[in-house]
């Protein structure tokens, strides 16, 4: 009887599942077999499963040649299903790794199966559940697991799906509540946003309050549980009580300058909406005295702005910035107080002003130059004359940048407004950057 040899994905894989013992054959089955008939793993993915049969290979040696070929087939070759089919041979491979190494690269392969577009949801649903429920896994990966479950109900619409995610982690906080502290902070952030968005105030506001109160949370997520609880205050009405909530992630112990400025911000902006301007514009030096870093110098000096802006003060805003030595700023303030004149002459002055030690164009600069690329008279003989500081500086944006000015409807649009010169030298300085054929 004549034979055929396979010549197919198939064939192939299943020659590469002849050498698995039946337990991870096992495994694999229940996997879909088209995915595992189509993978075709780069060489390096292929050593990694090798090495997992190595008895004398170290076992940290084994999880970064996993790492490594995870981070290539999924960063540099972008291909989200082969990492997930890679993940699914490692997890299956027999000898297998290590708990500590399976709770790891389980969560991997969840992150992995929510970046497939279309997402199956009902596939990484099951995921985080089968870890969540493995008793063998250190409790700190169950517990991501669950916080990855919650993730999945950001801005769901299925009502009883969702309020069945938050039972089953409410359910697994009760019994792991002291296990996995630093990942059950991160469960009750998420159960905290689920319940915002399902209008269930008491679960929102206790979970506010317990993360608000637990010292072990980082400083942005008890600054944010604050907002939380104060949110339905300010909607009742109640500033005074709002304030008195907003105010307690400052006694956070060496707050860092962007919490500083958000918990700080909060209390200004319900100042602010309360009518008391000079009060708001005060609260501002609070932060660099929570946090007394230049970072959060600088953090003060933008929520000062913002609260001049928002105020019909944005001249007083751009005051402030050039006094504090921020040009760019003032001119983006004075763009909004319709003095366009003084704008420009702030962005003259910044372009003219070179570089310390020769170093390219900061991003600064880089904006002052594309503010200035519109049909003011003067403004395209300035555009040219440092065409090749902006260029140099950042090739691909100056590409995108003369492109859009004239393709496109968007402001400057000169081809759109029938500006026909000043597309054309905008094509001209293009065509330094991407030549092309007369």
């Amino acid at each position: 009887m004549a034979t055929r040899t396979i010549h197919s994905p198939l064939g192939a894989a299943i020659q590469r599942l002849s050498g698995l013992s039946a337990a991870a054959l096992l495994a694999l089955s229940l996997v879909p077999l088209r995915a595992f008939a189509a993978a075709e793993f780069p060489p390096d993915a292929v050593a990694a499963l090798t090495n997992l049969a190595n008895a004398k290979m170290d076992a940290n040696a084994k999880a970064k040649g996993i790492q490594d070929a995870l981070n290539n087939i999924r960063w540099k070759l972008r291909q989200p299903v082969l990492a997930a089919e890679f993940l699914d041979a490692v997890l299956a491979a027999e000898p297998g790794l290590g708990a500590d190494l399976r709770g790891r690269f389980s969560c991997d392969r969840i992150s992995v199966l929510r970046g497939i577009n279309p997402v199956d949801a009902a596939l990484v649903e099951r995921r985080c559940r089968e870890l969540a429920e493995a008793t063998g896994i250190p409790d700190t990966y169950r517990a991501r697991a669950v916080w990855l479950l919650l993730e999945t109900q950001y801005g769901a619409r299925d009502a009883a799906k969702r309020a069945e995610t938050i039972a089953y982690a409410r359910t697994f906080l009760e019994k792991h509540a002291t296990t996995a502290p630093r990942d059950v902070i991160e469960i009750r952030y998420r159960l905290m946003r689920v319940a915002r968005e399902a209008g269930d105030a008491p679960l929102r506001a206790a979970t506010a309050r317990a993360l608000l109160s637990d010292s072990n949370a980082p400083a942005s997520i008890r600054v944010d549980a604050a907002s939380n609880l104060a949110a339905p205050l300010i909607d009742s009405g109640d500033f005074a009580a709002a304030e008195a909530v907003l105010r307690e992630p400052w006694g956070i112990p060496k707050i860092g300058a962007n919490e500083a400025a958000s918990a700080v911000g909060a209390v200004a902006r319900l100042r602010a909406l309360a009518g008391d301007q000079d009060g708001a514009l005060t609260l501002c030096r609070e932060i660099p005295r929570l946090n007394a870093t230049p970072a959060a110098t600088n953090l003060a000096e933008n929520l000062r702005g913002e609260l001049l802006i928002s105020f019909g003060r944005a001249a007083d805003a751009a005051d402030m910035y050039l006094a504090a030595g921020r040009p760019v700023d003032a001119a983006n303030a004075l763009d909004v107080a319709l003095q366009k004149d003084q704008a420009r002459e702030i962005r003259l002055k910044l372009l003219a002003t070179p570089m310390a030690d020769g170093k390219p164009w900061d991003a600064g600069r880089r904006q002052a130059y594309e503010k200035l690329l519109d049909a003011t008279p003067g403004n395209m003989d300035v555009i040219e004359k440092y065409f090749d500081q902006y260029a140099s500086a950042n090739t691909s944006a100056a590409v995108r940048l003369f492109q859009n000015s004239i393709v496109t409807a968007k402001p400057p649009a000169f081809l759109y407004y029938g500006d026909f010169a000043n597309a054309l030298r905008c094509y001209t300085l293009a065509r330094r950057l991407v030549p092309v054929p007369d």
